[in-house]
């Protein structure tokens, strides 16, 4: 009983991480913005990972972009992040400027795809969180939206790696439980969650947020610990 309740709850975690997102994005301040990446018009609302702004991985791609702020926008500055877990990966350069003229708008300016994917050293497909802030002495606002760098989960050795790993850990976290090995049943469960985390993002499931990267991690590394310290046969060893 006590080994089938420690399973469930295991299961239970990693539904937990399978649930797609809530759309919860919009934009916080008086901004609006817009980006078209061939032909297509994308926007803010572009807030979950099933609706995510496709990356296209090829050469020549130029995006299209433009935005307003609806305060007095001197002294401005603000920058676009990527979303890791607990950490935030700055795109390109923060803008910003003094603005005397207090212009408030921007209109079809133009972006090389090109110039993104230089920056990468290496091509992950898979699905990406993106904010952006601005500030200026009229106000601030930010916002979030959604991206997919396009391409094959298992077209790289990233992904070949992640589900190899997650799979030899799902083995290693029932092994260590079943034998009451509390240590290895603790880091078995820990990275366990780092790789499904990886998993779930290449998959277009879920992005690297606090809960996949953080909180499954260590919810199912206390499970496995807990898992083991509740099995009856056998002395428990570290």
């Amino acid at each position: 009983m006590i080994r089938r309740f420690v399973y469930s709850l295991v299961l239970g975690a990693l539904a937990v991480a399978l649930l797609p997102g809530i759309a919860a994005a919009k934009v916080t301040g008086d901004c609006d913005g817009s980006a078209t990446i061939k032909g297509v018009t994308y926007t803010p609302a572009n807030d979950t990972p099933s609706n995510a702004i496709p990356i296209p991985n090829e050469a020549g791609v130029v995006v299209t972009y433009s935005g307003s702020v609806g305060f007095a926008n001197t002294n401005h500055s603000g920058s676009a992040k990527v979303v890791v877990g607990p950490f935030n990966i700055t795109l390109d350069k923060p803008w910003g400027g003094s603005n005397p003229q207090d212009d408030r708008s921007v209109e079809n300016q133009t972006y090389q795809l090109d110039d993104f994917r230089d920056k990468l050293p290496i091509w992950i497909p898979g699905v990406w969180k993106v904010t952006a802030t601005h500030h200026a002495d009229g106000g601030e606002c930010s916002g979030f939206a959604m991206i997919k760098l396009e391409g094959n989960p298992l077209g790289n050795a990233v992904g070949w790696v992640a589900l190899l790993g997650t799979i030899g850990l799902i083995y290693g976290l029932i092994e260590a439980v079943r034998k009451r090995r509390m240590t290895s049943a603790l880091f078995a469960g820990l990275f366990l969650g780092l790789f499904l985390a990886l998993d779930l993002m290449m998959w277009a499931v879920k992005p690297l947020d606090n809960l996949t990267v953080v909180v499954i991690p260590i919810l199912l590394a206390v499970l496995g610990l807990v898992g083991a310290l509740l099995m009856k046969r056998g002395r428990p060893t570290f």
